[in-house]
């Protein structure tokens, strides 16, 4: 059996990282869905679901190492990990991308916004400049989402499916794998903060534009994780602490500046890798 396994994930090594994914996560997930969903009752309280979150996210990056360990041996589990803080040579200006497209992306949404509508978003700081503070430091911790997430998505399943679709397509497909794997917190009430604001299908819309925009970050910065970390982080930040869709089409200005931003990027350097480095 162990053998059949291993042969099987051997052949189909990006298969077998999907499947794994998402059959440890959702299972993971499913209580806390059953639950949410009134299906049945099983008592789970807040530190539950927290619990279920956060042990069920760990999927992709697990899923990459073991993959990993089963085609390439521990030699090449070390160099993944070892690749999550590898930033050695990389630019300047790839650096200030990485740390200022998504801030940037906010305030520019902020300003069209206000300029059409006069309104501003809603701020959601409920621990004050101290809570913002703790966040940026938890960037180190390493159950954040872009820890637990970013080994499989742009560590492991990006790289091969870039050879194989190009950028932009493998991006896309990417980012919607993404987005699905993500739908079992949308029946989690701890996670209401950030998922109970939005549709499923603007989501995912989000989700696709997201991962095309890292893959530009990625790829220019010649491939390494660490700016696909930083981008996940503080993505994922800007969206708790700034509610865009509670301003009047807040929402679909920011995807119009993700969409003109993408365009630019593809009518700039091609489909095919996004960036004039290639990643490595």
């Amino acid at each position: 059996m162990r053998c059949g396994l291993r042969a099987w994930v051997r052949r189909r090594p990006l298969t077998a990282f999907f499947a794994f994914t998402f059959v440890y996560s959702w299972g993971v997930y499913l209580p806390g869905v059953l639950q949410g969903l009134e299906v049945v009752e099983l008592g789970l309280g807040q530190a539950a679901y927290t619990v279920l979150n956060v042990v069920g996210g760990f999927g992709p990056s697990l899923a990459a190492v073991a993959v990993t360990r089963l085609t390439g041996g521990w030699g090449g589990v070390k160099a993944l990990l070892r690749r999550g803080v590898d930033v050695r040579g990389m630019s300047l200006r790839w650096w200030l991308i990485a740390i200022l497209i998504f801030p940037a992306l906010n305030l520019a949404s902020i300003a069209v916004n206000y300029t059409l509508t006069r309104a501003l978003p809603e701020t959601n700081f409920p621990g004050g400049p101290l809570d913002v503070l703790l966040y940026l430091l938890a960037f180190l911790l390493p159950v954040g989402n872009h820890w637990r997430e970013e080994y499989g998505w742009r560590g492991y399943a990006l790289p091969a499916m870039q050879e194989r679709h190009g950028a932009l397509m493998a991006s896309v497909a990417l980012g919607l794998a993404w987005g699905v794997w993500h739908v079992p917190l949308f029946f989690f009430p701890t996670t209401q903060a950030v998922y109970g604001r939005i549709g499923v299908v603007s989501y995912l819309v989000m989700v696709v534009l997201l991962s095309c925009v890292m893959t530009w970050v990625y790829n220019g910065s010649g491939g390494r994780l660490f700016t696909a970390m930083v981008c996940h982080f503080l993505a994922g930040a800007l969206d708790y602490f700034v509610v865009k869709t509670s301003t009047a089409y807040g929402l679909l200005i920011y995807i119009a500046l993700e969409v003109a931003l993408l365009a630019a990027v593809v009518l700039r350097y091609g489909p095919e890798r996004m960036a004039q480095e290639v990643a490595g």
